[in-house]
């Protein structure tokens, strides 16, 4: 266990250790904090020439690196630095409360790669200040995994929560992993914007809504949600990821808490640009419970398939100007939509608009485009391609039989031929039914008894 930190009132004192391999182990403390006067709290950098490692042991005390600045002061800002930096159930922070200043930045950069493992949490949050710091990730390789995050909030009067952005060639979120930029319940500042710009993002969910994997911008306050944009060669999601831009609060929840001049805020936006685009099982979607949607861009130059998925901007606003967003799939060479959906409905608004430019759709029976209103006038869903394929079969070649040598002898029985054959042989009579008289049964008679029959026989009736 170590514990090492600055604390002063007005300017902090900055953190710096630089060395070949660092290992911070658990219950491990490194802070610096600023409190109680204008200034800004010093910053913290932790330098590796080879290795850094980060880790925890789920102990009482954890394993924090935080800075902070408080009542007036500004936080200072953390960096990591090494080829290769691996945190595991640590808390790295940087946090401003009660200070007009913005949040602190926190930085990863890494020459080979960044791995955030088992409950690993990197978060800048404002409480009743100023903006929310930024989360930056920047290696060749990022995994996230074992319920990892990456949080940006705000709280209270503080302005909108800081950015999240992620630069890699290869951007991996497995078991749980989310980056979530959000604002909470009593937040008049909207939630933040997520930002990555990959090669290659491979997200892959629990198969557990209840324990969602990806990236989700969310307002809970009166603010609106962020956006989130996505450049990338190949995006992958499976097995229920998520890209998620939501915003949750409704008006009876401000009117419960006698707040009833407060509106939610409305969804973002989400762009994600790729050539190929690959989802299965999983949700990409932009979503007001009680305002307007966000729309939902989709520039995609070669493929998109979607395999039992739902893509959609949708608004469940009680307001006649709740419209559901926009839903633009543009310059795909080949859409595929198997047991999938794409929506831009509302309630009391307009549906959205859902416009596909392709070469090439291939639409599934049980695949659907909607943007149909519940209150208000429905959307148009317009599709421009030359060669569109919905819903149907194409039959197959089959090889045609000649039968005219079974015509010539159809009775015979090819006993000795060397095939098969099938004869239907004509019925003996008429088949008796119930109601029709029924032969006696055979009965054994000696001679005596048949010459007794035939001279009762021969009796007439007048004898």
């Amino acid at each position: 266990e170590s514990r090492f930190g600055v604390l002063r009132e007005g300017v902090g004192g900055s953190i710096r250790i630089t060395a070949p391999v660092i290992d911070i182990g658990p219950d491990s403390y490194i802070g610096s904090v600023a409190q109680f006067a204008p200034g800004t709290g010093g910053n913290i950098e932790i330098i590796a020439t080879e290795s850094l490692s980060i880790s925890s042991d789920g102990g009482n005390l954890g394993t924090v690196i935080n800075s902070e600045g408080a009542f007036s002061a500004t936080p200072g800002n953390i960096l990591l630095s090494a080829p290769n930096i691996f945190i595991s159930g640590a808390d790295i922070l940087s946090d401003t409360s009660f200070s007009e200043a913005s949040a602190g930045s926190i930085t990863l950069l890494a020459g080979n790669s960044i791995v955030l493992d088992d409950r690993t949490r990197l978060a800048a949050i404002s409480y009743y200040g100023g903006r929310g710091g930024d989360v930056r990730l920047q290696a060749p390789n990022v995994t996230m995994q074992n319920f990892a995050e990456i949080q940006t909030d705000t709280y209270g009067f503080a302005e909108n929560a800081g950015s999240v952005f992620v630069d890699a060639t290869d951007f991996t979120m497995t078991s749980g992993a989310q980056i979530s930029a959000s604002s909470c319940f009593c937040a008049y500042g909207g939630a933040g914007s997520i930002f990555v710009n990959v090669e290659n993002l491979s997200i892959i969910g629990t198969g557990d809504l209840e324990s969602p994997t990806g990236i989700r911008s969310v307002a809970l306050g009166s603010g609106d949600s962020g956006n989130i944009e996505i450049n990338a060669d190949t995006v992958y999601l499976s097995n229920f990821a998520t890209i998620l831009a939501y915003s949750l609060t409704t008006v009876q929840d401000f009117i419960d808490i006698e707040e009833p001049d407060r509106l939610p805020g409305d969804a973002g936006s989400i762009s994600i640009n790729a050539n190929e685009l690959f989802a299965s099982s999983s949700f990409i979607e932009t979503t007001a419970v009680e305002s307007a949607g966000g729309n939902l861009e989709l520039n995609i130059s070669d493929m998109l398939h979607a395999t039992n998925s739902y893509i959609g901007a949708e608004a469940n606003g009680v307001s006649t100007d709740s419209n559901g967003g926009n839903v633009f799939l543009s310059q795909p060479q080949f859409v595929i939509l198997d047991h999938s959906e794409i929506a831009a409905s509302a309630n009391a608004g307009n549906g959205g608009n859902i416009l596909v430019n392709t070469d090439a759709i291939i639409v599934s029976p049980f695949s659907s485009m909607d943007a149909s209103s519940q209150l208000g006038l429905d959307g148009e869903v317009v599709v421009e391609s030359p060669n569109r394929l919905i819903a149907s079969v194409t039959p197959l070649e089959a090889p045609v039989m000649d039968i005219t040598e079974f015509d010539e002898d159809p009775c015979e029985v090819a006993v000795d031929r060397d095939r098969s054959s099938f004869t239907v042989p004509q019925s003996d009579g008429v088949i008796a039914t119930p109601a029709d008289y029924q032969a006696s049964p055979l009965i054994s008679m000696t001679e005596a008894q048949k010459e007794t029959i035939e001279e009762l026989a021969c009796v007439s009736p007048a004898q």
